[in-house]
């Protein structure tokens, strides 16, 4: 039964990740043709080239600006969210452990864009 089971999970991953780096790369290519189409990062008053990801890069260049904590005020952070993107609300609150800023702080080293393919290509390589 041991076997059979791991000769299963190896055929099934064998089968799923040629799946999963096609996936991968219409995903990435289809986000990099809506950055080059698009001002900033902002595709329309609801909708962001990343989505989510504003919420940790905005975070992430807090803490290099020495202003972590203040991501915890829903007005600072949404203030923060703003400039990057220039909405005006974001419906977002900053709701992670004081450690999170050790994992995303790398981000704020560089720009959105690149930051963004970066945890797109790094959590990728994670799973």
């Amino acid at each position: 039964m041991r076997h059979a089971l791991s000769s299963l999970r190896g055929t099934l991953a064998k089968a799923l990740l040629p799946m999963a780096v096609v996936y991968f790369g219409v995903n990435l290519l289809g986000r990099g043709l809506l950055m080059a189409n698009t001002d900033g990062i902002a595709v329309s008053q609801m909708e962001l080239v990343g989505g989510d990801f504003l919420a940790f890069w905005t975070a992430a260049k807090a803490v290099w600006a020495g202003e972590a904590l203040a991501m915890y005020d829903r007005a600072a952070f949404e203030t923060a969210m703003s400039a990057t993107s220039g909405l005006e609300q974001h419906f977002m609150l900053w709701q992670y452990p004081p450690t999170a800023f050790f994992i995303f702080a790398p981000l704020g080293l560089v720009g959105f864009h690149t930051a963004y393919i970066g945890w797109m290509a790094g959590t990728f390589g994670l799973l």
